[in-house]
């Protein structure tokens, strides 16, 4: 076996990726069951889970492609060697397909009664473009990873490298944007809706554990920079949230005390 072809990671990079995955799992958990809970995915932006799907895709698929050389020597490892081998990669990958499961529920769960910002039609409309987007999302993905492969057998490594930069280039403008759709309908419902604050609150620290991993590992910065910018987006959502939270549950005590007030009067005048 090649002496390049594996490194052994470091006992601390190897419990911070299984903690990563594990929190991960445990944080998406979260959120997948307070939709199905809720039975219903309002408060949730279509946009936002759009640009999340494309920056995971694109970013997993520039990992992939650099790490391909240390992927192909899986046929030479044992199958605890080539986890430990790709754990950046495998945690991107995970990431991806959690993004992917959750629009699927978005999907499920969208319910097209009008509400207090849009009409039923309105509200149709959006299903279909959303649903539409998410199929036509999931192609393209299938689509620049084979891409991506067909590039690498068929053309050097240098043209390799700036394809797979370019993906985790476009990954990392897409980030900027990717919380801004939800972290507007969040404001404009004065309200988390769907959105677990529990699971927010779990992938802040994920998101750390991603940087220090991902930059330990010695990923190319177009792997680990959008990254920078995700954490200091979801922090301001999840402040959010936790703000309107709070509100909603003082609102829900006062009007509570409002319809208790009367019984109150009517039994002290009874006495």
């Amino acid at each position: 076996m090649d002496e390049k072809c594996y490194e052994e990671p470091s006992l601390l990079t190897l419990v911070a990726g299984i903690v990563l995955i594990s929190i991960g799992f445990v944080a998406f958990g979260v959120q997948y069951a307070n939709i199905i809970r809720k039975k219903s995915s309002d408060g949730i932006n279509y946009i936002m889970l759009s640009l999340k799907l494309v920056c995971a895709s694109l970013s997993t698929t520039n990992s992939v492609l650099l790490s391909w050389p240390k992927m192909k020597c899986c046929f030479e490892l044992t199958p605890w060697q080539c986890v430990k081998n790709n754990l950046g990669t495998e945690q991107l990958l995970f990431g991806a397909t959690m993004i992917w499961f959750l629009y699927l529920l978005f999907l499920i769960f969208y319910r097209t009664e009008s509400n207090a910002t849009q009409t039923q039609t309105q509200r149709k409309r959006q299903k279909l473009f959303s649903l539409i987007l998410f199929f036509v999302l999931t192609f393209l993905t299938l689509l620049l990873t084979v891409v991506g492969m067909i590039i690498y057998h068929k053309t050097d490594r240098a043209v390799t490298v700036a394809y797979a930069m370019t993906l985790g280039i476009l990954a990392a403008i897409g980030v900027l944007f990717q919380w801004a759709p939800q972290i507007y309908t969040t404001y404009k419902l004065k309200s988390p809706g769907s959105l677990s604050i529990t699971s927010l609150l779990l992938l802040f620290p994920g998101i750390l554990l991603i940087l220090y991993f991902q930059v330990s590992l010695g990923a190319n910065w177009t792997t680990w920079g959008p990254f920078i910018v995700e954490l200091i987006q979801q922090l301001i959502l999840t402040v959010m949230c936790i703000v309107y939270a709070i509100r909603e549950r003082r609102n829900d005590r006062k009007q509570l005390l409002e319809e208790e007030q009367p019984f109150i009067k009517d039994h002290e005048m009874d006495k």
